[in-house]
């Protein structure tokens, strides 16, 4: 069976694949997550999940690999990752009382290593 990987550096979603009590290993893809100029919150979801599987595809051919992304929209603005803990604060507190859409995408790619590049 090929190995699973993760291709996120993020706690939570470790913890969340951890609970299907499946081996697995967590490689960080490192990619560029600024959005495009004219790309919706939706797309930017779906081509960074897609993105940061297909990195990590690269480097380990013949792995299963899941990336995934989550971008928030709230009062027409896409939020980015808040960075520490005052700017965390910050952003609830700007959220709060307000609907907020989090529009989630999750990508699953296994590279055949006779067609990877290395």
């Amino acid at each position: 069976m090929p190995e699973l990987i993760l291709a996120s550096g993020s706690l939570y979603r470790r913890e969340l694949l951890g609970r299907l009590a499946v081996p697995f290993e967590c490689l960080s893809p490192d990619i560029d997550e600024s959005a495009l100029p004219t790309e919706s919150p939706q797309d930017r979801a779906v081509r960074l999940a897609l993105s940061k599987a297909q990195t990590i595809a690269k480097r380990r051919p013949g792995c299963t690999v899941i990336g995934s992304d989550q971008v928030c929209v709230c009062k027409g603005e896409s939020l980015e990752k808040p960075g520490d803990a005052g700017r965390a604060r910050s952003m609830l507190q700007w959220l709060s009382a307000a609907t907020a859409t989090f529009h989630t995408a999750v990508a699953v790619v296994q590279s055949d290593p006779a067609h990877c590049l290395q």
